[in-house]
């Protein structure tokens, strides 16, 4: 089953092979370390306007943004810590 989903015939593996998929997958790490602390301040910053954003769009405020900086901020722990201690193992 595994082996058919990663088959380079279908659209899972095509979206797994794509190039912003292989980047997210080179900083994941970072990106899982950051990602929590990211959203739980952008969702403290955005709880005195939650009534005026309404829940939809503060949802997809929240999570939009939350995903853009952990990716941001993934790609340059990646960059500042993981890439030099991999190039010197």
């Amino acid at each position: 089953m595994l082996g058919k989903c990663v088959a380079n015939d279908n659209v899972l593996a095509r979206l797994l092979a794509s190039r912003p998929a292989v980047l997210l997958g080179r900083v994941s790490y970072s990106f899982y370390l950051l990602h929590w602390m990211i959203t739980v301040l952008i969702a403290r910053a955005l709880t005195p306007h939650r009534d005026s954003l309404g829940p939809l769009l503060g949802t997809a405020l929240l999570f939009g943004t939350g995903f853009a900086l952990s990716a941001l901020a993934a790609t340059a722990l990646w960059w500042l810590a993981e890439r030099p201690y991999l190039i010197r193992a």
